[in-house]
This record gives C-alpha cells, sequence and structure tokens, in this order.
C-alpha cells in the first residue's frame, strides 16, 4: 500500500545518487494507493524514472516472485517495518535494509546477522549502504539466509497457527459461557 507513513519517498530521494554509482539496478515499488501519482512524479523530477517500476497491486504469488527475484528488500515506514512484506521477504531468504524504529523490527532483524538496521538520523548513508550491498553478492546472500532461519524460528506453519486459534478460540467461548 502506497501511504504516506510507509515513506517510499525516502527511499526514492536516495536512488539519484545510488543510480549514478550503479548502472544496472533498478527499483521495484509494489503496490497502489494514496502516494501513487507524488511517487512517480518524484520519479520523474528527480530523472530516475527508467529505472523505478511502479507495479500497482499484485496478487500474493506474484509479490512472492519479486521478493525471489529481487536482491534487497527496503523498508523505510516511520513507525513500524515488521509488517507482510518484511516476513515475506525473510521467507524468501531476502536481503533487508529497514529503519531501526521499534522493538519489533529489532526482534526480526539484527544488524549485521540478518539485515541492515539504520537509524532514522542516518538516511543519508542508504545510498552507500545499498551499493556496498549490491556490489557484495556473498554478503547479501549470507544475510538472506540468516533472515530465512530467523523467519523459520519466528513464524508458525498455516496449520499450527490455526490450531492456536482454533483453541483461543474454544478457551474464550468456554469461558464465557460460565
Amino acid at each position: 500500500r502506497l501511504d504516506p507513513l510507509k515513506r517510499v519517498d525516502r527511499l526514492l530521494f536516495c536512488l539519484p545518487a545510488l543510480f549514478k554509482r550503479e548502472q544496472k539496478s533498478v527499483c521495484v515499488i509494489v503496490g497502489d494507493g494514496y502516494e501513487n501519482g507524488r511517487l512517480k512524479r518524484m520519479c520523474r523530477d528527480s530523472g530516475i524514472q527508467e529505472r523505478v517500476i511502479f507495479t500497482g497491486f499484485l496478487p500474493r504469488d506474484k509479490v512472492i516472485d519479486l521478493h525471489n527475484a529481487s536482491d534487497i528488500f527496503v523498508a523505510l515506514s516511520d513507525y513500524s517495518n515488521c509488517g507482510n512484506g518484511l516476513w515475506e521477504a525473510m521467507a524468501c531468504a531476502k536481503c533487508i535494509v529497514t529503519i531501526d524504529n521499534n522493538e519489533g523490527t529489532r526482534e526480526a532483524i539484527k544488524s549485521g546477522y540478518n539485515g541492515i538496521l539504520i537509524s532514522p538520523h542516518e538516511l543519508d548513508r542508504l545510498p552507500e549502504i545499498l551499493l556496498d550491498l549490491l556490489n557484495n553478492e556473498k554478503q547479501r546472500q549470507e544475510l538472506g539466509m540468516n533472515t530465512r532461519m530467523v523467519a523459520q524460528g519466528l513464524l508458525e506453519s498455516w496449520d499450527s497457527r490455526i490450531e492456536k486459534e482454533v483453541r483461543l478460540i474454544e478457551k474464550l467461548v468456554r469461558s464465557s459461557a460460565r
């Protein structure tokens, strides 16, 4: 969802500096929403529109295909970057770059182990961080494999999750019947 709180503009702001030094990279932005027009204008105004692809809404299986085809997943939201997109990228063993802005994100991402956490005050370093990762496939793969291991340890299978929820609902029904 392209919403102001997701702060996709932060990524777009850093891309001209990255693209000057990394000639082959592109940025794919998945989703649609309120910010779509403004973000596309930002790309046009900074001359990067040819290297930023806006997919619009995609079904879940296509999002997973894009995760699998990507090198790095970037999330720069103001409040929490620990949403479905992050977990999907982790399950796909992607290198993560995100803002260190809450406990949930810090629980999922350990900087230097399974991703890179940056302070909201260090966003000027983002082009250099991305360039370093793009130029170091071994590091990206290592961070990505570690994200998958963390995701496997924290996420439950659908069957396990459904069983847990059924037990919780049954418990609530029993307690309300008393």
